[in-house]
């Protein structure tokens, strides 16, 4: 170029796996609730305890949560990614994703590996 400067783009690829501190985001195989995806929404839709303030206030919303999975499927780290917009909202999500059983841990490289993981939450009244 010109201007005697070059510009680069930052190595991390979206689609690559890679590593922060030890948890991978985006590896090879991710992380799993047992028995898939049908299984997690019929856990989300039996434990969900929608909070009596928010169901008086008609509150609705959705909360995204992210967590690590550990490699031995636990869940730790849980936290609020985009709030719902209302607190008792986001702490129910919170209490609801620390309650999962062990989730089967991602995989890269043939090994199992902490995983993060992002869990839409929702909330709607019927």
């Amino acid at each position: 170029n010109e201007g005697g400067w070059a510009y680069e783009i930052d190595p991390v690829s979206e689609s690559e796996p890679y590593e922060i501190d030890g948890v991978y985001r985006l590896p090879e195989q991710e992380p799993e609730f047992p028995g898939g995806l049908i299984a997690l929404m019929k856990y989300i839709n039996e434990n969900l305890k929608y909070p009596e303030i928010s169901r008086e206030n008609n509150s609705q919303g959705r909360a995204f949560v992210e967590f690590i999975v550990n490699t031995d499927g636990s869940i730790s780290d849980a936290e609020i990614l985009k709030s719902s917009c209302d607190i008792f909202l986001d702490r129910e999500a919170l209490r609801l994703v620390n309650s999962m059983p062990r989730w089967i841990p991602a995989k890269n490289g043939g090994e199992s590996v902490r995983a993060y993981y992002a869990l839409p939450v929702i909330f709607r009244l019927n």
